[in-house]
């Protein structure tokens, strides 16, 4: 016994208890029931007085009394709870769990996104709270990935409260590219089970809907395939929406398609000419049977006059495939405008493309042109292969269209490759026809061909894709050893920068000095590269025997 009559065993728990820390004010802020929890914790000595912080309990006190009591029990029975050293930002963890569980779910492209994040820097789940989860689950999913990309190009050790700086690239995202509002459109199902943001919901199938939005003009284009699950109008083919500018415009012609009826669907033009036709996959249209021609001849008489008539003839030596991409399901109205090479694009691999991006896949509107073309020349079961490998790898791949081009090329048949037409050729004449109904003319304005005038009147290059074949002008090999250049440091490099003097020196060269200027070409660092062709044609005068 000591002098004063205690125990030491006693005299050692009380001189423990005077040191530890009391629990700050920010305990009142809790449930009772959650509050009564937490000093549970504390009499059992399963932590201390000490060891929560007030941001922890300022952050607990945000859920309600079932949440806060099942957020402690997943704190309490974590393995070797004891040991951790910093158990305020260990349950500063398990609420951002909890969050992400019970909260919004991020889209597996963002989700993916997020995780390459913490695994390629320092910074982990914990560092941002459940608010900055909560904002960034309420992005569409392009915007969302974009946000992330600038906070991981912007974020520093400077930057004190990530989560807070998180937030604010967040914000400025949702300002910026965020959900466009429609009027009278529901938006996106959110965790209470209304809508969000003027979305149409992802759930909704719109593959029996045919009313699509046409008074957006140009806007179209800027939208890219965006349209596909945003652009319906509810309110009819006739409704006439309050202009918005200061003069009135000239409503522009288009067909109407109202609401099928029974077997049949109405077309009407504006002189108020009816017809009706079967849908897709009918045969009988007044007791006789309609013929594909039939249909043409039928879709070209209701469009106005200035239309072009309808054909399914071959367009610059490819078969347009708009019937069939129609017939199979394909929304062709959203489709073919975003390449002028979509409508050739076999209809398996089209209605691929499209299953992708209604699955939040955004593969369709990251193609360029030339991905397009490639795509347009593959036999149906490559196009598919081609589409699902490069699918399956989007998040991975820095340079998409690179990639998309490297595994066309390879399963492009050898007859095409060598006889496949320019992209010059196809967007100086123009758009190939189809038997769909046909756009206003405004439709196409993005892909205007380029002035002949703007490479002075020389004939020279117009659009990138070179004169008098380019490379097609080399021999094989050579011309295999250019398209992995170009594919390697595409957009440094394109086919239109081999012109006439720098094939003319290259065929100058033995076919195994020609490999060798790919082969260093390939191997080199264009980024600081101003004029291509001239650099090209150093690379060739290096050689020490050209051939004259």
């Amino acid at each position: 016994m000591s002098e004063n009559g205690k125990r030491p065993a006693e005299l050692a728990e009380l001189t423990t208890s005077a040191k530890l820390p009391r629990l700050s004010g920010s305990i009142d802020t809790l449930d009772s029931s959650v509050r009564q929890k937490l000093e549970s914790l504390i009499d059992s000595r399963t932590i201390t007085e000490g060891d929560i912080d007030d941001r922890a309990l300022s952050e607990l006190s945000e859920f309600n009394a079932r949440d806060g009591l099942e957020i402690l029990r997943q704190f309490e029975t974590a393995a070797e709870i004891k040991n951790v050293r910093n158990k305020s930002a260990y349950l500063h963890g398990v609420m951002t769990r909890h969050r992400q569980n019970s909260g919004p779910r991020l889209d597996r492209e963002v989700d993916a996104r997020l995780e390459k994040l913490f695994r390629i820097t320092k910074i982990k789940h914990g560092d941002f709270d459940g608010r900055a989860y909560d904002e960034l689950a309420a992005l569409p999913p392009h915007a969302a990935v974009r946000a992330i990309d600038k906070f991981q190009s912007k974020v520093s050790d400077d930057v004190r409260n990530l989560s807070a700086f998180f937030t604010s690239i967040i914000r400025q995202e949702a300002a910026l590219g965020g959900p466009r509002h429609f009027d009278g459109v529901p938006g996106p199902r959110d965790s209470h089970g209304g809508h969000r943001d003027g979305l149409i919901p992802r759930d909704r199938d719109f593959r029996d809907e045919r009313l699509y939005l046409r008074d957006r003009g140009a806007t179209r284009h800027m939208d890219s395939y965006d349209r596909l699950s945003h652009s319906l109008d509810y309110r009819g083919p006739h409704h006439n929406p309050a202009p918005r500018h200061a003069h009135p415009i000239e409503p522009k012609p288009h067909l109407a398609i109202p609401p099928v009826l029974g077997g049949q669907t109405m077309l009407s033009n504006p002189s108020g000419q009816q017809i009706f036709i079967l849908n897709p996959g009918s045969t009988q249209q007044g007791g006789g049977t309609v013929s594909i021609d039939q249909l043409s001849q039928i879709l070209a008489a209701v469009q106005p006059q200035q239309t072009p008539k309808l054909s399914t003839q071959h367009a610059h030596g490819r078969v347009s495939f708009g019937v069939d991409q129609a017939q199979l399901g394909v929304r062709t109205d959203e489709f073919h405008d975003l390449s002028v090479f979509a409508e050739f694009v076999r209809p398996a691999a089209a209605l691929k493309l499209q299953m992708l991006w209604d699955q939040g896949n955004r593969l369709v509107s990251l193609l360029d042109d030339r991905s397009w073309e490639l795509l347009a020349e593959l036999p149906p079961a490559e196009a598919l292969v081609v589409v699902e490998e490069t699918a399956s790898k989007i998040i991975e791949l820095k340079n998409l269209n690179a990639y998309f081009s490297a595994k066309a090329t390879n399963y492009l048949p050898r007859r095409s490759r060598e006889a496949q037409p320019s992209s010059r050729h196809v967007l100086d004449e123009p758009p190939a026809p189809r038997m769909m109904p046909i756009r206003s003319a405004s439709a196409s304005t993005s892909y205007h061909p380029p002035s002949s005038s703007s490479r002075g009147a020389g004939g020279g290059r117009r659009d990138g894709h070179g004169v008098g074949g380019g490379i097609d002008a080399l021999p094989e090999r050579l011309q295999e050893s250019a398209r992995q250049a170009i594919v390697r440091h595409r957009p440094l490099l394109e086919e239109g920068m081999f012109d006439e003097g720098v094939v003319g020196y290259l065929k100058r060269l033995s076919e195994e000095e020609g490999l060798d200027v790919f082969e260093e070409l390939i191997n080199a660092d264009l980024s600081s590269v101003r004029n291509m062709p001239a650099y090209l044609m150093g690379m060739i005068k290096k050689r020490k025997n050209p051939h004259r």
